[in-house]
């Protein structure tokens, strides 16, 4: 009896032990980036925000007689719908990502226009493309670039004239020795709302492949660009896309710049049908799955990795794809001499923080909490460097907060030109 006492004795010291573990272990604020570029890169450069941010929210809790004392764990997603998930469950607090996973995981619509899930943080802000700021079809009366004229929904001749401009812009303009093309292809003094997919192909594959009447693709787009004629343009990526050889990089499923956009440029532009498109998919025959934005550019620019048959020579993706952020000058340089734009995309609203409305997550709990880190992120963005640095690999260079009433509806209203994109999507097998 003494025995059975003393073993149901120990057991209760290990549940009282083991609860007392359990009650007295931290919880960890959790924040997540989407991998849009290497993975090994972004979880790089996003550490360092994890000292900054325990240091800036302890300085608000106690500016308004609190404690902040939860530890803080800065991750990178596997995937864009992982990412969007993970807050909708509130197994993480504040994710970065672009809109489109947002809105397929944000929850139920509420009375006041938000969403119940997940809710919209802070707007990202970019640096302008100078190949956008400086066009022509962008300036307003005062001969100024116009933002909304940018974010317009663009017809196929201004898109086919995008394209070509930057083209021309990135052709003629050279960065100084020992610098980078982000010098002169980045706008500090024109900030943009929104961003773009760009359509990337090696320029010696276009050249090798014949279009027809014994012309290369090469040959007959520059033609096609010098008569700015947007009809023999569209069918020259028309037939490059559907009869050509040449393969075609697009990245995640949920990625806008990556898959969503480009597909969209595809009907809109090329003039490809649901069932074209869909039927690209099958067999990769077509179409590869790009593991980033790094290893795509890298790619297009090595003309023997990008030859037909061996990999593949087109791809997608923001301005610009070919950027270093390592330093690697050498490896930028090929990139611009190997690879040209080809096409451009509609507008794209910028990504944005987001945050988790669940109550299982911190911010989900503590609106104190969420307003710290939101005060935070913009402060920290606007006056430390090393936070400077943490999201440029983004091409981040600020946060504005939205207008909560009205930020949901502009997201829907942007993504109702996918509605034949989400098809599609739904339609092949692509990763998440």
């Amino acid at each position: 009896m003494k025995k059975l006492i003393s073993i149901i004795s120990s057991i209760g010291l290990v549940a009282i032990s083991s609860l007392a573990v359990v009650s007295c272990r931290t919880p960890k604020l959790e924040i997540l980036f989407v991998p849009s570029r290497s993975g090994t890169d972004i979880t790089a450069q996003v550490a360092p925000l994890r000292g900054l941010l325990t240091k800036k929210l302890k300085e608000l809790a106690k500016a308004r007689g609190e404690e902040f004392n939860k530890a803080v764990k800065v991750d990178v997603s596997t995937s864009y719908s992982a990412a969007a998930k993970s807050l909708a469950g509130g197994s993480v607090d504040i994710a970065l990502m672009p809109i489109q996973p947002y809105a397929e995981n944000r929850g139920e619509k509420q009375e006041d226009g938000t969403y119940d899930k997940i809710g919209f943080l802070l707007s990202s802000g970019r640096r302008g493309a100078k190949p956008d700021t400086t066009f022509e079809g962008f300036q307003g009366e005062d001969k100024k670039f116009s933002n909304d004229k940018a974010i317009s929904d663009l017809k196929g001749q201004d898109l086919f004239g995008l394209a070509n401009w930057y083209q021309e812009y990135a052709t003629t303009n050279k960065p100084e020795e020992g610098k980078s093309y982000a010098t002169v292809l980045e706008d500090d003094t024109n900030p943009a709302s929104y961003y773009r997919s760009y359509v990337y192909a090696n320029t010696s594959v276009l050249q090798q492949t014949i279009y027809k009447d014994q012309k290369s693709y090469k040959v007959a787009l520059d033609e096609a660009r010098k008569s700015k004629n947007f009809e023999d343009y569209q069918q020259i990526m028309k037939s490059l896309i559907l009869q050509s050889n040449i393969k075609i990089s697009l990245g995640d499923k949920k990625s806008s710049a990556g898959f969503s956009y480009p597909v969209l440029w595809m009907k809109e532009i090329a003039g490809l049908t649901n069932e074209e498109i869909v039927g690209l998919f099958k067999g990769g025959k077509k179409f590869i799955k790009g593991k980033d934005y790094d290893t795509i550019a890298s790619t297009i620019g090595d003309n023997a990795e990008a030859k037909a048959g061996n990999g593949y020579a087109i791809g997608f993706g923001f301005s610009d794809i070919r950027f270093t952020r390592s330093g690697k000058l050498d490896h930028e340089k090929k990139l611009f001499e190997n690879v040209e734009i080809i096409g451009a995309s509609q507008a794209i609203i910028n990504d944005g923080i987001m945050y988790s409305k669940n109550k299982k997550s911190l911010v989900g709990k503590d609106q104190n909490l969420l307003n710290d880190l939101k005060k935070g992120l913009l402060n920290l963005i606007k006056e430390d460097q090393e936070a400077k640095k943490v999201f440029s690999i983004y091409n981040i260079t600020n946060f504005v907060e939205p207008d909560s009433k009205k930020i949901d509806s502009d997201i829907t209203d942007s993504l109702k030109k996918l509605d034949d994109v989400t098809k599609i999507a739904d339609a092949i097998t692509w990763g998440a």
